[in-house]
């Protein structure tokens, strides 16, 4: 699935890749593309007014993410370093995966908890569609676990602070539902602060004859609720 990048993703500590002052200066990161449909993306994602892209931080089967400057008020200027996610220029006419993209930043965009990423900064109705969140630095929960065993505390306050963030999204006036709650779509910052992301998939729930409902079952199959394959 598609999900705000990391440092992890990008492969080489960057720690601050947007100075004051280095916004005209040509990027010497490379650009790896996987095609001319990435290439593309990225020729789209460089038009974006207001932001220097640094590199690419990867992709998914929907979008493309770039790490990017955020400049003001000049381009000889940066602010803060940011990640940009786009829409494949190839998918853009896909009514299902423009939906999905849509739905990603509609739900994020309404949402304020200490541990669900943010939304800074969406894209005009009537040009590319993107939005930019925060660079996280410190990986993925699934790259910390990955054969490794997390000490106890450490697992019980991550869990603790997922928790909080599903107990916010359960309790809004229409329950959100994230339906994708992985360990890859839960980001950790510098001191190990865990972060929901992510909310393509993610869905209201309405009631139907006393009944909570969603339209249909969704997510990553061998971390969906089993309930969701009773119908």
């Amino acid at each position: 699935m598609d999900r705000p990048p990391t440092e992890a993703d990008y492969g080489e500590p960057l720690t601050e890749p947007c100075r004051r002052g280095d916004a005209h200066r040509p990027s010497t990161v490379d650009f790896p593309v996987d095609g001319a449909p990435a290439l593309q993306t990225r020729a789209v994602a460089d038009e974006i007014p207001g932001y220097r892209l640094v590199g690419r931080l990867g992709g998914g089967g929907m979008g493309e993410v770039f790490l990017a400057c955020q400049l003001f008020p000049t381009r000889d200027d940066s602010v803060r370093t940011v990640a940009i996610k786009t829409i494949r220029t190839e998918l853009l006419t896909s009514p299902r995966h423009r939906q999905i993209m849509e739905n990603d930043i509609r739900i994020a965009a309404l949402l304020h908890h200490p541990n669900i990423v943010g939304i800074l900064e969406i894209g005009p109705a009537d040009g590319p569609l993107y939005y930019t969140m925060p660079y996280l630095k410190g990986g993925t929960l699934a790259d910390r676990i990955e054969g490794n065993r997390l000490p106890a505390r450490e697992a019980a306050t991550i869990l603790l602070h997922v928790a909080l963030a599903v107990e916010y999204l359960h309790s809004q006036p229409t329950p959100i539902i994230h339906l994708d709650l992985k360990p890859g779509n839960i980001l950790l910052d510098d001191d190990g602060t865990p972060y929901v992301a992510d909310f393509g998939l993610s869905r209201r729930v309405h009631t139907v004859d006393g009944k909570s409902v969603t339209r249909q079952p969704g997510g990553t199959p061998e971390y969906m609720a089993p309930e969701q394959f009773n119908g």
